[in-house]
């Protein structure tokens, strides 16, 4: 299967996180959102040591970002005490529970760039869950639906913007305030060179006014 146009081998992930000493079994789906393709992965542990689901989940996926390239890593996951198993033994993996959107754990992007930004990740997400000061990557996003929210941006917002800030701004919180703080310089910078160039028709007017 395809996501964005990388090519995405489900059974190389699971076989990945099978080899995670803390899991008892793996299975990965590709869930629908919207437009949006999004990696779920199903974890049974053997033991959470205390962790709740959440941590251990987090612990887990950020374990495989170090074996997987950033485009295979589930964006979600779901620990099960067990899988659904059909009659043969096999995982039924039609009875595995669909992702759920869980309320957003920080702000939510409400006006300005940051209703600017957020409108796009929406659209390349294809979920409303996600506040002001979540990193686009932990949402499941990927480089190349990164690198449309970029060009989005550029077309709405009528300027250049170097397609590394985006990268290097994964949140809408830090995303805006840079670009706020850049179009600010742009507008300075715009005023300063017509004031100096109406400086520059002024006292062309003066000596010429002399002779």
């Amino acid at each position: 299967m395809k996501i964005d146009g990388k090519r995405i081998e489900l059974d190389e992930i699971e076989t990945a996180l099978r080899r995670d000493g803390h899991l008892a079994d793996a299975v990965v789906e590709c869930h629908q959102a919207g437009s949006a393709k999004r990696l779920v992965a199903y974890l049974r542990p053997h033991t959470m040591n205390g962790h709740d689901e959440g941590d251990f989940a987090a612990t887990v996926l950020g374990r495989l970002k170090g074996v997987l390239p950033a485009h295979m890593v589930p964006g979600r996951a779901i620990v099960l005490e067990e899988f659904p198993m059909n009659r043969a033994g096999k995982v039924d993996r039609s009875r595995l529970p669909a992702p759920t959107e869980a309320q957003a754990p920080a702000a939510t992007p409400a006006e300005g760039m940051e209703a600017i930004i957020a409108r796009h990740w929406r659209r390349v997400l294809g979920t409303e869950s996600f506040g002001t000061d979540q990193n686009f990557f932990d949402l499941g996003g990927t480089s190349m639906q990164l690198m449309r929210v970029h060009a989005a941006l550029e077309q709405e917002l009528g300027r250049s913007i170097d397609v590394v800030t985006v990268f290097e701004h994964p949140k809408i919180r830090s995303l805006a305030r840079f670009l706020e703080k850049a179009s600010d310089s742009l507008q300075k910078t715009a005023t300063a060179q017509s004031r100096a160039a109406r400086q520059k028709e002024v006292m062309s007017q003066f000596r010429r006014s002399r002779r």
